[in-house]
């Protein structure tokens, strides 16, 4: 096919004809040319592709639909199991933050408790100590996970 668009050229015997579109160029001439083009879009063909592969080999339509349910089932298997495997990591990492949260406020409380015997024992300066340092790691500890999350360690 010749390039320069949708005009072709014509030998120089008749100029009006170079100028015409292709189509009016062949009818001009006493040419028809017909073009199908047949576009489908998702997995399978339509029915009749379908049909012609039948017919150049009997039963081929069949297989390609069933190969089409096998693979798909298949997808549908894969994805369920990722999806299921996310839900359960999800869980674990949230009773994980569940346990640590109980495990730091223990720490807070054994702190304040264990500062405010020490305080009452005549040591005031040493209870705020431990009791200082019992709230201090609970804290630093919820501080770095929060940087941690936002990206800024």
């Amino acid at each position: 096919m010749p390039s320069g668009g949708p005009f072709v050229n014509i030998p120089p015997s008749n100029g009006e004809l170079s100028k015409l579109p292709h189509n009016h160029v062949d009818r001009a001439a006493g040419i028809t040319l017909t073009e199908t083009q047949i576009f489908s879009s998702g997995p399978l063909p339509n029915p009749e592709t379908l049909g012609l592969y039948d017919r150049v080999a009997p039963g081929l339509a069949k297989l390609i639909v069933e190969s089409f349910q096998s693979e798909y089932a298949h997808r549908h298997r894969t994805e369920l199991m990722a999806l299921e495997a996310d839900i359960e990591a999800m869980r674990r990492a949230n009773a994980l933050s569940s346990r640590g949260q109980w495990l730091a406020f223990c720490i807070a409380i054994a702190g304040l408790g264990c500062g405010t015997v020490i305080a009452l024992y005549g040591q005031p300066l040493a209870g705020a100590v431990v009791a200082g340092f019992g709230l201090g790691s609970v804290l630093s500890a919820f501080l770095r996970s929060r940087l941690q999350k936002t990206g800024k360690s």
